[in-house]
């Protein structure tokens, strides 16, 4: 057992809020990693750019008490209804296009709560051993996710381009 909290709490595996001084388990960085890129999903306008102020659906999130965010996190992505709804709706325009991949990332860290044995298994010395499932679905999921961002700018180039050049002017990023 740690003896210590893990994680920033908006970002903490929902499962952590039940206990955050639980053993830590690798599906863990993936279900933060997850909070992790759905909060840039919603806060950001693009590159370097940030809404002006924090969505009501990540209001929450930043409150300190374990068990409201494990509820209210839990409810967030538990269902994909739910999820669409209250997140996927909520993502900025510059990525409104990656709902469906959100989506496919939801499932694959929803993954463990299902199917504990494939996910929690480890060696004598604590170290993540065997069944990476999940590790392979997310890892599919973005290499997929970059091939259909490649192929969409492979047949709009000019689309692309003035986006692009439109970031730029606004942030300065890539001049």
């Amino acid at each position: 057992m740690c003896n210590h909290f893990q994680g920033t709490l908006p970002f903490m595996s929902v499962d952590l809020h039940e206990d955050p001084t639980a053993k830590h388990l690798p599906i863990y960085d993936l279900q933060s990693f997850f909070f992790v890129f759905i909060w840039i999903c919603i806060l950001y306008t693009g590159p370097g750019m940030t809404t002006p102020r924090l969505h009501p659906e990540l209001e929450p999130w930043t409150k300190r008490d374990h068990k409201a965010l494990q509820a209210f996190k839990g409810n967030q992505t538990s269902q994909q209804h739910t999820f669409r709804r209250q997140l996927g709706s909520a993502f900025t325009k510059y990525f409104a296009d990656l709902v469906d991949f959100a989506e496919g990332f939801r499932k694959a860290v929803q993954y463990s709560k299902y199917e504990p044995d494939q996910v929690r298994e480890t060696c004598p010395d604590g170290n993540w051993s065997r069944n990476t499932a999940v590790h392979d679905i997310v890892i599919g999921l973005f290499e997929e996710e970059i091939r259909r961002q490649e192929e969409k700018n492979r047949l709009h180039p000019q689309k692309e381009a003035r986006r692009s050049s439109r970031i730029r002017q606004r942030t300065g990023v890539g001049t």
